[in-house]
């Protein structure tokens, strides 16, 4: 007995074990519950390959206007239910009927619309809560409470799209879905935030065609996803479809850098694949253009016509003296790739624009073009009213509010500056033409104050009639009882006399004798853009550290003294007294003092140098251009000799009548082959000339009478410094967000402004 009891029991045992087996291989565990499942059938990811019609969009970036891309964005049918078993199961069949579904706005987030809850939690899992009676068990979610939500609609394809090939692109989806196009499983794809494709070439036909998605809120992805965010559901970003013919290329990569030794010869090359097949062989072709339309750099190759396409490889390229890239200067070369099929017709176009760059670890030290930078950052994550979706036109505002920013805080005395004064140990000096009440101003001398509670010694000298409808009248009497040494220049008074041409134009700060800034900025709200009386100000500074900050001490000192009829002893304030370590050198660096009492025209001698003594090219920023005979055949003759002379002058006038005076001297100069720029965002108010890779110079003075021979100013000659190609980069940056200005400008003006400019010139040393 005990021998069959024995065997039963084994077999009992056997049967519960295979019975158990065979039980378990019949379950089926949905595709979002599954940690494998991350997609089905979707395309190969790849680079964004967008289908252009036109090369000339391809540098706006303005594929949407192709006619080979079509938005699918808009207005959905929907329908939500709390968990999977409540959906509706048919509804991705082409005759399902929704006329009472409600419409959703994609993209955007079904909470933000109506349905669910949107859910904030920091790092732990918003399902893993007694809320929804479940406990965190990757790659498992709630079943229950795992809201869906059916989503539809229609669309035509463009007559033109027939016989090619035909892609459906969903750039984020959260978090699983199952996606059907006229009623034909394409696949599924698990994974928020990443674009997924299918080729819909074989299910789409002529007439009206039908896309359906089936979105669950949570799926083993949620577990991946777990961030300091709000938790939202649903299509977040575009979904769109786009054509390609039978052959197209189907990615590309490019390669942009600099040399690694002086970082101004750039190195490209070009990575492709092309994809499909065509009868015949094919060629394809890329062209390298620079911001000017101008072609530096192009190649072809064959491709070959077969299923399993052609990876093609593009030798790498130098070029030399190539435009940098960076943040302050974000130059762009636009690429052009082409394939031709055998008759030489362009049939995919596509491209982008590329930047020249490097970023490396240097010393310890994140570089980018071999340059240190700080990186800065803070938590932003992408909201709108709709949800996590931002459109174009929201991302544009944020970053235009960012570029406003930078540029608000970039300005020398605004951070740069504002940072010195705060590091202040000894004194702090600050000469300028302008002094106004206001943020900048107000920020500063709050700095100033807590300086001169520390016992740093603080001197300001400011221009009286510079300053005379920005400040009350006695303003440096008001400084004094702050404890800032204060004196108003060459003070104004109603009577005829020739020394109240005499203005003190300069700016100048100079912090311990061993920091200092010049350039053509006041402080002045409206010169960090807080307000904007004529557009967008753009303005130059520049800042210095060593020895040749002792110019810039003795020349406020000078002019203390003569402004306040006294002497006093410079060695002080020399700057081996407060600082003893050593500069490194860059470059050669000379500020220079002019001064209408010395009988020397220094700064013009410096601007008439610079032009002369030209090779390649010149260039100049300046807000007025009112010159005489010398200045204006200078430019002429340098321009006939094959130098490229560039002038910039504002589009937006801060006085009507001087931009006339300014515009007079424009035909004179376009004959001669000078090149003449008006800055299209509003005024331009930086004065400086830069020449030939070697010479730059940033200050204080204007090409105009005044400035050349009335003023006092102030101003830094570079040579071969880092600071000459700033300066260049930027001139290079202004143009492009400037208007050329041709001859036939000048010859279609109306008689009577050619009059009013001809009368304008003979007061010319009074404006």
């Amino acid at each position: 007995m005990n021998y069959i009891y024995k065997i039963f029991l084994h077999f009992l045992i056997m049967g519960i074990f295979f019975g158990v087996g065979r039980l378990s291989a019949q379950v089926t565990v949905p595709e979002w519950q599954s940690q494998y499942a991350i997609g089905k059938n979707k395309l190969r990811p790849h680079t964004y390959v967008w289908p252009y019609d036109k090369a000339t969009n391809i540098r706006q970036g303005d594929y949407e206007n192709s006619r080979y891309y079509m938005s699918l964005n808009g207005r959905w049918k929907f329908s939500w239910v709390k968990n999977p078993d409540n959906r509706p199961k048919d509804f991705y069949k082409p005759g399902y009927y929704t006329g009472g579904w409600a419409d959703i706005k994609v993209p955007g987030n079904w909470e933000r619309q109506g349905y669910g809850t949107a859910i904030y939690v920091n790092e732990s899992y918003e399902f893993d809560d007694p809320l929804f009676n479940f406990k965190k068990n990757p790659p498992l979610v709630p079943y229950d409470e795992n809201e869906v939500g059916s989503y539809r609609r229609s669309f035509t394809l463009p007559l033109d799209w027939k016989d090619r090939r035909t892609v459906i692109c969903c750039e984020g989806v959260t978090s699983f879905y199952y996606i059907w196009v006229n009623g034909h499983l394409l696949g599924y794809n698990q994974g928020s935030k990443t674009p997924a494709e299918w080729d819909i070439t074989s299910y789409v036909k002529e007439g009206e065609n039908t896309v359906a998605l089936e979105v669950y809120r949570w799926s083993a992805g949620s577990y991946l996803e777990c961030q300091d965010m709000w938790r939202l559901s649903g299509i977040e970003r575009d979904i769109y479809l786009y054509s390609t013919p039978k052959q197209y290329i189907a990615d590309y990569q490019v390669t942009s850098t600099l040399d690694k030794e002086t970082y101004t010869d750039g190195l490209f090359a070009l990575e492709t694949t092309i994809g499909g097949e065509a009868e015949g062989a094919a060629t394809l072709s890329y062209r390298l253009e620079d911001a000017c339309g101008k072609t530096i750099l192009e190649k072809d190759c064959p491709v070959q016509s077969k299923e399993s396409g052609n990876f093609i490889f593009f030798e790498k390229e130098t070029l030399p003296k190539v435009k940098r890239w960076s943040a302050e200067h974000p130059y762009l070369y636009t690429l052009i790739i082409s394939l031709k099929d055998t008759s030489g017709e362009i049939i995919h176009l596509t491209g982008c624009n590329v930047g020249f760059r490097t970023s490396e670890i240097k010393d310890g030290r994140f570089c980018i073009n071999g340059v240190p930078i700080l990186v800065k950052g803070a938590n932003r994550h992408e909201h709108s009213q709709l949800g996590r979706t931002v459109s174009k036109e929201l991302m544009e505002q944020d970053i235009k509010k960012m570029e406003e920013e930078i540029e608000y805080r970039k300005l020398v005395v605004r951070k740069n500056a504002l940072e010195a004064v705060k590091e202040a140990e000894n004194f702090i000096f600050l000469e300028y033409f302008i002094f106004e009440d206001g943020i900048m101003l107000e920020q500063l001398l709050a700095a100033l104050e807590e300086k001169v509670k520390q016992g740093v010694e603080v001197r300001m000298i400011y221009d009286d009639v510079g300053c005379i409808s920005k400040l009350p009248a006695g303003y440096y009497k008001k400084m004094e009882a702050r404890g800032i040494k204060c004196t108003a220049f060459n003070p104004f008074r109603p009577i005829m006399s020739i020394i109240m041409n005499n203005r003190d134009h300069r700016k100048i700060l100079v912090v311990d004798g061993k920091t200092a800034f010049t350039g053509g900025i006041n402080i002045a709200d409206e010169y960090i853009n807080v307000t904007t009386r004529f557009g967008y100000w753009k303005d130059t500074g520049v800042r210095i550290e060593g020895k040749a900050v002792w110019n810039f001490t003795a020349m406020f000192l000078q002019m203390w003294n003569f402004a306040n009829h006294s002497t006093e002893n410079y060695l002080a304030y020399k700057p081996q007294i407060n600082w003893k370590k050593q500069y490194e050198s860059d470059g050669y660096v000379q500020p220079y003092a002019d001064s209408p009492i010395d009988h020397e025209n220094q700064a013009e001698n410096i601007y008439l140098n610079i032009i002369n003594y030209a090779k390649d090219y010149v260039y100049i920023f300046t807000p007025y251009l009112i010159i005489d005979e010398e200045m204006c055949v200078a430019l002429c003759n340098a321009a006939k000799s094959g130098v490229d002379v560039r002038i910039v002058t504002p589009g937006i006038p801060d006085k009507k009548l001087v931009f006339l005076l300014t515009q007079s001297y424009y035909q004179e100069l376009l004959k001669a082959n000078v090149k003449i720029y008006q800055f299209a965002k509003g005024f331009i108010h930086a004065k400086c000339f830069v020449c030939d890779d070697e010479i730059a110079t940033v200050g204080s003075i204007n090409l105009d009478y005044r400035s050349l021979y009335l003023h006092y100013e102030c101003g830094i000659y570079m040579y071969r410094s880092k600071a000459v190609r700033q300066v260049k980069e930027d001139v290079l940056n202004t143009i492009e967000q400037s208007k050329t200005i041709s001859l036939g400008f000048c010859q279609n003006r109306e008689w009577y402004v050619k009059v009013l400019q001809c009368l304008l010139r003979l007061f010319a040393p009074l404006l």
